[in-house]
């Protein structure tokens, strides 16, 4: 893992709570938090199902890959990353060269339970949802395993506790990071 890290990414699948998580370990930490996506909405003034609708999903990744690009320039920061952030290779190396990469593993049946009634999905909209559901997380979970430095199985773990071992993982990586730098072990 590489020492320049000098911000937390949260990545993994749409409704894994990786806005929730992330708010809470940035108040854990005195640090920054960014919603990517909302940053996104804000910024086009419009919500991210209107801009799947009025301006296609490739566009969208664009300003995606834009905002993150912005995001990680800076230090401190707690980003939340949109469940697509990593079909694009670009931000998968991003994401490992300016962030430690949690990715919030889910379970199907977990986000079957947390989505079944989520209407703003513009990726699930108008679709088989469980087929939707399956075909998604397959076609991702390599990516987010590419994309992570640390792994967290959420399913059964209340935000407060994910945000809480990401916060002694943090801190575990900064001690392990300064004491390599300064020649300690």
């Amino acid at each position: 893992m590489e020492n320049n890290q000098q911000s937390i990414a949260i990545v993994g699948f749409m409704g894994a709570g990786k806005s929730t998580v992330g708010r809470i370990v940035a108040s854990n930490l005195d640090m920054d938090f960014v919603d990517l996506d909302g940053l996104i909405a804000t910024n086009a003034g419009k919500s991210i199902s209107a801009m799947f609708s009025d301006e296609g999903e490739n566009e969208f990744r664009k300003l995606e890959q834009e905002a993150l690009r912005k995001e990680l320039a800076g230090t401190g920061k707690v980003i939340s990353c949109g469940g697509g952030i990593v079909l694009d290779e670009k931000n998968i190396r991003l994401l490992r060269e300016r962030s430690l990469v949690f990715w919030l593993l889910i379970e199907e049946s977990e986000v079957i339970a947390r989505l079944a009634n989520n209407n703003d999905r513009p990726l699930l909209k108008g679709r088989d949802f469980l087929q939707e559901v399956r075909q998604l997380m397959a076609e991702r979970r390599d990516k987010y395993m590419r994309a992570a430095h640390e792994v967290i199985e959420v399913d059964r773990l209340e935000p407060r506790a994910i945000a809480e071992e990401i916060t002694i993982r943090w801190k575990r990586f900064r001690s392990t990071s300064r004491e390599r730098n300064t020649g300690f072990m």
